[in-house]
Formats: structure tokens, C-alpha cells, sequence
């Protein structure tokens, strides 16, 4: 107690002072929305699905940022070097019903070149004796009715459609392959074009490596990043915001 203060007058001082009572801290209000003078997309992978999609918007004018997980463009396509030559780590053969394929390359001005096969009429081993216009007949009945029924499991409709259990398993193996997914986790709509499996054109790939088409849409384009996984998304009446490794990305769509 401090010299020359009596107990009393202390004590009266004392019940003058209004305690505080500690308020708790608002949180603070979500910062505004950075102006943009148009619509901004966000393409998520950079597959070939995604770049196109990406080109497309870009070249309607559309700004877009892709993003892309991997330190690589192209997705289930890569194509690699070895020595000095390109070689194919993913998809590599474009057989007839490949049209999107035919018509970027062409837009691109990127050449395909024949490989001097046709993949689709490789020796089978062991052989099982099929009757090539059996095969053929069985293939566009099972696109036909895969138009009519696309919901139905693949791996039914071929049973019930092709009465040859060789033709169908030849049938759904080459679909398997193309699609590159097990067959009996497919629907029927991934059954529509088969007879093209069984095309006998010759086999095509991309001058250079079927990945130079992937390099060709991400350079037009002017923003894809790479190593940048997505991990979220949340949508608001303002747009969409895209949670990625490095941060918070506002796009419209």
C-alpha cells in the first residue's frame, strides 16, 4: 500500500474502478473478391481432355488456368526419350475411330505417320479360328445395341448379344484395352464404336511422339501449372474458389 493512502481511502478508490469483462474477437469478414475484367475458368488436369477443353475456351476468348498434378502435360499419354528417340510410356497406337485425335493434330498442323501395322489385325496366339466377318457383324450389333441400352453393364450386353463366347471375349478385350479400364466396371456407352476396333487401316501415331500434340495445346495456352494438385473446391454466389497445394484460386467456373 503506498505511503500517506489510508485503508479507507483506498477502499474507496477501489470500488470506483469498473471491472472489464474480456469480449471475444469477431472473426474477421472474408476478404473481397479481386475485380476481374472477364470470366476466368479453371481446367482441372492436363490430359488431353483438359488442354482441349482449355483451347478451346482461350481461343473463344475465355480466360482459363489449367491445373495439373503432374510435372508433365499429355495424362495417360507420355511420350519419353531414350537415347535420342522418342518412345511411348502411354497411349501409342491411333486406330480408325480416333477422329478427335485426327482433327487436333490437323488443327495444329502436327503430322501423323503410318507405323507400318495394323494393330487391330495382329496375329492372334493362339489363334481361335474366327471368321473375320463374323467378328465384324458381332462388333456393329454390339454398338448398335449399346446406343440403344448405354446404361447396361458392357460385360452383360455382350453376353447377350453375341452368341460366340470367343467373339465376345475378343470384342470385349480390345474395348478393355482402347479404354484402358476393366471391362465388367464399364457401362454399355463405352461398348459404342467396337466395330472400329476391328478396322483393318493402318496404324497411326504422332510425328515425334503422340505426347508433341499435349506440348502443342499447353504452349498456346497461358497459364498451366504443373505440380499443383487440386485438393478441394468450394462454390459461393460469387463463383468458385479452387483449394490447390499452393493457395486459394477465385475463378467464375
Amino acid at each position: 500500500m503506498s505511503e500517506g493512502v489510508g485503508r479507507k481511502a483506498f477502499l474507496a478508490r477501489s470500488r470506483a474502478v469498473v471491472p472489464v469483462v474480456a469480449q471475444p474477437v469477431p472473426e474477421p469478414a472474408p476478404a473481397p473478391r479481386s475485380p476481374r475484367t472477364g470470366p476466368l475458368v479453371a481446367v482441372v488436369g492436363a490430359g488431353y481432355a483438359g488442354l482441349a477443353a482449355a483451347y478451346s475456351l482461350h481461343e473463344a476468348g475465355v480466360a482459363t488456368v489449367v491445373l495439373e498434378a503432374r510435372d508433365r502435360v499429355g495424362g495417360r499419354v507420355w511420350t519419353d526419350d531414350l537415347d535420342g528417340a522418342p518412345i511411348e510410356r502411354g497411349g501409342e497406337f491411333i486406330t480408325a475411330g480416333y477422329d478427335a485425335t485426327a482433327r487436333w493434330t490437323a488443327r495444329l498442323g502436327i503430322p501423323l505417320e503410318g507405323m507400318g501395322i495394323r494393330y487391330p489385325e495382329r496375329p492372334l496366339r493362339p489363334d481361335p479360328g474366327l471368321d473375320r466377318d463374323e467378328v465384324a457383324a458381332a462388333a456393329a450389333a454390339v454398338a448398335a445395341e449399346a446406343a440403344r441400352h448405354p446404361d447396361e453393364p458392357a460385360v452383360e450386353l455382350l453376353a447377350r448379344v453375341v452368341a460366340d463366347p470367343r467373339i465376345a471375349e475378343l470384342i470385349g478385350s480390345r474395348v478393355q484395352s482402347s479404354r484402358a479400364y476393366p471391362l465388367d466396371a464399364l457401362d454399355a456407352r463405352f461398348l459404342a464404336g467396337a466395330e472400329k476396333l476391328l478396322d483393318d487401316e493402318e496404324t497411326l501415331h504422332v510425328e515425334g511422339g503422340n505426347g508433341r500434340l499435349a506440348t502443342a495445346l499447353a504452349a498456346a495456352l497461358p497459364r498451366v501449372q504443373l505440380g499443383d494438385p487440386v485438393r478441394g473446391l468450394r462454390q459461393d454466389a460469387d463463383g468458385v474458389v479452387v483449394r490447390t497445394d499452393t493457395g486459394e484460386l477465385e475463378v467464375d467456373a
